[in-house]
């Protein structure tokens, strides 16, 4: 009988080299995406190949966030990625195509190898079903044929809950800081132990130092997803703000001041939230050899972070929502009854908001799919602001170490 690791690895390889091959042949590419509901684009793996186009852009004289009409088509003629993005793209001559073809096979089966491990911190084989039909939601697809750079920040965050030594982990932290600037928020991974969180705080510090004129940058060119397969304050923002000045309620002059309030409005409802669980529950007695207990702490931690606080200052495309596989675990193994329920329910529309994604988009059907589907992101947003600080107040003090 096959060693389980070796099967997973198998597993992985294979579907990894499907996606390689089915990438080779655009009409089944195009069906097999168009089949499952997920919108194809061409060529495959648009989103880590848009990298190579703003390189293109930048050999031809254009500054990395100017606008390069000649060589991008499409949605966005900006890059609003840091830097350090088409630096490796040059360094490993990612315009060969083998080159590119080898790096897409090893980031699938990598993030592939992560869900497996994800999933075997989930005890009951049914939730193990659950979390299986989750990997397969439109957004998780959608995330698989663009091949988004979420992927490769999905798998850099991964190897913080892995058993290899701090210092690789927080190269890796920098490193995706420095990709994507977002895993700040994966911080709270360290809270356990006031030296590493001190480390961690300071390597965020020197990411912020390094990234300081990208930041800037990608925050003009930032797209505002006020679709239904979007989420976040500022996709909120943006739908609440061409809603009313569409319909002529309300027209909205300042969308700057107006965006910064939902923002605030947003980090008060969420702090609100965490202080109320924080202060209110009891810690429980936890065996530091739990190890179980504590790696669904850990992964929930790593899960709920990310999505509470890209949701609270950003604008993001759904296939971010990916990270709250981090936290299914502990949500599977832990939540009971009618809140179990509720938060699948509200889990699997969102994942799976492509399905709404119908009519025209200023019609009043189009509306009620997108309040219908952020509604539930917003009920998902509040169940994981309460376990965040459940979980952070219990995780914090278990070593008795960082208070």
């Amino acid at each position: 009988m096959l060693n389980k690791n070796i099967l997973t690895i198998l597993i992985c390889t294979i579907l990894s080299l499907f996606f390689i091959v089915l990438s080779f042949y655009p009409d089944y590419w195009i069906n097999f995406f168009g089949f499952l509901s997920v919108p194809p684009q061409l060529p495959a793996f648009s989103d880590f190949g848009a990298h190579l186009k703003f390189l293109k852009c930048k050999e031809l004289g254009y500054a990395l966030y100017e606008s390069c009409p000649e060589i991008i088509k499409g949605n966005s003629t900006y890059n609003s990625h840091p830097s350090l993005w088409i630096k490796i793209f040059e360094f490993l001559n990612l315009k060969n195509i083998y080159n590119f073809n080898f790096l897409v096979f090893i980031l699938l089966a990598f993030y592939f190898s992560c869900l497996f491990y994800i999933s075997k911190f989930i005890l009951d084989f049914k939730d193990k079903i659950i979390f299986l039909f989750a990997t397969i939601s439109t957004s998780n697809l959608l995330l698989v044929e663009r091949l988004a750079t979420d992927c490769v920040i999905f798998v850099l965050l991964f190897f913080l809950i892995s058993n290899i030594k701090f210092f690789y982990k927080y190269f890796l932290f920098f490193l995706a800081i420095m990709l994507k600037i977002y895993p700040i928020f994966a911080l709270p991974i360290f809270s356990n132990d006031k030296k590493r969180f001190l480390i961690g705080l300071f390597i965020c510090c020197l990411g912020f130092f390094f990234l300081n004129d990208d930041i800037i940058n990608i925050n003009k060119n930032i797209v505002e997803f006020s679709r239904v397969f979007g989420y976040g304050s500022r996709s909120i923002s943006k739908g609440i703000y061409i809603f009313l000045n569409q319909n002529n309620y309300l027209v909205i002059q300042n969308y700057n001041l107006f965006k910064n309030f939902i923002i605030f409005l947003f980090l008060f409802f969420v702090l609100f939230i965490f202080c109320f669980a924080f202060f209110k529950k009891e810690l429980i007695n936890i065996n530091r050899k739990n190890f179980f207990l504590i790696k669904n702490f850990e992964l929930f931690l790593l899960g709920s972070t990310v999505f509470i606080f890209t949701f609270i200052f950003g604008s993001n495309a759904d296939y971010r929502l990916i990270f709250l596989f981090f936290a299914l675990p502990y949500v599977l193994n832990y939540y009971q009854g009618k809140n179990k329920i509720i938060f699948l329910f509200c889990l699997f529309v969102s994942l799976n908001s492509l399905f709404f994604e119908n009519g025209y988009k200023y019609s009043l059907t189009y509306y009620m799919n997108v309040s219908f589907v952020y509604f539930c992101k917003l009920i998902l947003l509040s169940y994981l602001s309460f376990t965040f600080g459940y979980v952070m107040k219990n995780y914090m003090f278990f070593k008795n170490k960082f208070i």
